[in-house]
């Protein structure tokens, strides 16, 4: 385990949410405790600045039609980043697997209210996906979180009529691939 010039919050421990050795394999992975700053407002607000939203030739987080908002890594990361206070012990996270067991706390902190739980893995916060495009080709596959809609008090045909043309033609469907494409093959 890896020493740190400082002492981690609770939240951050591994005691509470330990590393497994294989990056797909985390069957065993149980949330640690909610951390002070994260409150259900700041948090939904944040995320909600990200969807349907391009930076830097990217898309953030994307709605879909069946009432789905998908989230990166990286933005789910960065919404965390900024609604953590600046607290020293969040900001200066460089290692993967504590910001892993970061965001996997915080998305478990809402329960069912946030994220579509039976679409992942036991352990999961993310799904291999393939992204479509108007044409029916698929564009890219990354590893993306299911949110619902309803988490941000909004309808799916609202975010629909909203959303980019750029984006709504880059990203017409995202279907989540074979479950068991998502485990790797050393288990």
């Amino acid at each position: 385990m890896k020493s740190y010039p400082y002492e981690l919050p609770y939240y951050l421990d591994y005691r509470y949410n330990p590393p497994d050795r294989c990056f797909f394999n985390h069957s065993g992975r149980k949330p640690g405790p909610r951390p002070e700053w994260l409150t259900f407002d700041n948090f939904r607000d944040e995320m909600f600045k990200h969807v349907d939203n391009i930076a830097d030739g990217r898309w953030e987080a994307v709605s879909t039609k069946d009432g789905i908002v998908w989230f990166r890594f990286k933005t789910l990361r960065d919404v965390i980043k900024k609604i953590c206070n600046n607290d020293a012990a969040v900001m200066t996270i460089m290692d993967d697997e504590i910001m892993n067991a970061l965001v996997f706390t915080v998305l478990k902190a809402f329960k069912e209210m946030c994220v579509y739980w039976g679409m992942l893995d036991h352990g999961e916060f993310w799904s291999k996906c393939r992204v479509i495009n108007m044409d029916e080709k698929i564009t890219e596959t990354a590893y993306l979180t299911p949110v619902r809609t309803a988490f941000f008090n909004v309808m799916p045909s609202t975010l629909e009529r909203n959303k980019p043309y750029k984006l709504r033609y880059s990203v017409a469907k995202i279907k989540p691939c074979d479950r068991k494409s998502n485990r790797s093959s050393h288990e």
